[in-house]
């Protein structure tokens, strides 16, 4: 595929061509058979990067070539910033949602309550402000066909959907210092 494109764009020995193609490569996004907490957060901090990547390539470059009177077309991207909103936003952001149930501990934060909360809160089953994030949070056909005894929920990511399993989310989040 390179040599052939290439092969395509090359002009001569003495031409300057100002066709290119350019190439992001978002590198430690993860999809595994099973994906849990320490996959959420890798890929958290991609979406983070492909957001910051959007956005200072996409959208500041076009204002500074509009300001300097370059006639650019508009470049169509997706934007992946409701992805990064149902991860973090407060109060009801994904990472959120952990701290609070974590939070509750003894007194009843399991990973069972953690998935609860989640759908409770993204679902779809009650309308709120913050629909729009929502919409990346999934429940999985298997969970939905077996009435919730798979303790899973799936997140749209930029690069593809991903099924994470709450078992152990609570513990490795725990975020544990020493009192020193």
């Amino acid at each position: 595929l390179v040599k052939k494109v290439n092969e395509s764009l090359y002009v001569g020995e003495n031409c300057k061509s100002d066709s290119f193609i350019g190439l992001l490569d978002i590198f430690g996004f993860e999809i595994f058979e099973e994906n849990s907490f320490e996959q959420l957060c890798i890929n958290f901090c991609n979406e983070k990067l492909q957001m910051l990547f959007n956005e200072h390539v996409f959208t500041l470059e076009a204002e500074i070539y509009k300001r300097e009177g370059i006639n650019v077309s508009a470049i169509q991207f997706r934007d992946n910033k409701d992805c990064v909103l149902l991860i973090e936003q407060k109060p009801y952001g994904l990472l959120p949602i952990m701290d609070d149930v974590y939070r509750r501990g003894a007194r009843g934060g399991s990973d069972d309550d953690l998935l609860k909360k989640f759908d409770a809160e993204h679902s779809g089953s009650k309308k709120n402000k913050h629909n729009g994030p929502s919409s990346f949070y999934h429940i999985p056909n298997i969970r939905s066909v077996k009435k919730n005894t798979i303790g899973a929920f799936e997140v749209q990511h930029f690069a593809g959907d991903v099924m994470y399993k709450v078992d152990g989310f609570l513990e490795k989040n725990r975020d544990a210092l020493h009192g020193d």
